[in-house]
């Protein structure tokens, strides 16, 4: 059985175990289909339907004030893989999928789970630190992706502005203007009248430069923490591919700089298809080695 779902994963086009961005997305999904049916059981168990929504439902899983948040803090986890919209949902995990895939493209796929979780986290303790300190006008409840998607699009821009996005072999557009399509549509909605959003939202974007920027230094905390995680748990045969794919890395980077540099700049102007097999080999491995 396993054979043949590894067979359609490839078959398909995906590397499904390293595909972190697409297995984000369903996680997401699987997430938003457990939350609206949750909340349609306590619709039919409620006696007044009118007031499950807002007074019953949202407070328990949305960011709110800093006092709900220390009085339930599961709202840290709720508020980042909830959305009250299907269509909302929908328009956020195509973003969401379209930025991490350009980062799991050129620096490997341990750094996408990482990033959404820490800008989610980092987004939610600083609003509420400054909405603490200075009252912002908008919504009373806050979910969704919005500030990990800003954040995975401002990573996105600082490794790669001029990468270029395939949909077609003939067609394509850069980066930097599917960011600024995403920047656009956002500020239309949510101003002049939800600062919270705003601060929120930008919260999570300087989070992602911040990760993004510690990531060219050199510090990498996705690399770090799946170390942690097979320190846990043994790593088994997992542990033993990650640490050939780590010393392939080490050694592609100890000998092979100019040449990856090269091959980034290449990306960066004529996109992915412009690559030689060779140079698409070289990659690969350099990508998994991270």
């Amino acid at each position: 059985m396993n054979m043949y779902i590894n067979k359609i994963r490839r078959s398909i086009g995906f590397d499904y175990e390293r595909n972190a961005a697409l297995r984000l997305v369903l996680t997401l999904g699987g997430f938003y289909i457990a939350l609206q049916a949750l909340y349609i059981i306590i619709l039919v168990l409620s006696k007044d339907q009118s007031i499950v929504l807002n007074q019953v439902y949202l407070p328990q899983v949305t960011l709110q004030t800093l006092p709900v948040l220390v009085q339930k803090p599961w709202i840290l986890v709720s508020h980042m893989i909830f959305h009250i919209g299907f269509w909302e949902f929908i328009t956020n995990m195509v973003w969401l999928y379209l930025f991490s895939n350009v980062i799991q493209t050129l620096v490997g796929y341990r750094e996408i789970v990482p990033l959404y979780v820490i800008s989610a986290l980092v987004a939610a303790l600083g609003f509420t630190a400054v909405q603490e300190l200075l009252p912002l006008e908008g919504p009373l409840f806050l979910a969704g992706s919005y500030p990990a998607i800003l954040a995975m699009g401002v990573a996105a821009m600082i490794l790669a502005p001029a990468y270029r996005i395939y949909i077609a072999e003939r067609f394509s557009f850069p980066l930097w203007a599917a960011f600024a399509v995403y920047l656009v549509l956002n500020l239309l909605i949510f101003i002049p009248h939800n600062t919270k959003m705003i601060v929120w939202m930008a919260i999570g974007g300087l989070t992602g430069a911040a990760y993004m920027l510690s990531l060219k230094n050199g510090f990498s905390v996705g690399r770090m923490l799946y170390r942690v995680k097979h320190g846990i748990t043994g790593g088994g045969r997992q542990q033993e591919r990650d640490s050939r794919h780590q010393s392939a890395s080490r050694q592609l980077t100890n000998k092979k700089n100019g040449e990856i540099d090269a091959i980034l700049e290449k990306i960066h102007q004529k996109g992915m298809l412009s690559l030689t097999p060779g140079e698409k080999e070289t990659l690969e491995q350099y990508s998994k080695g991270l």
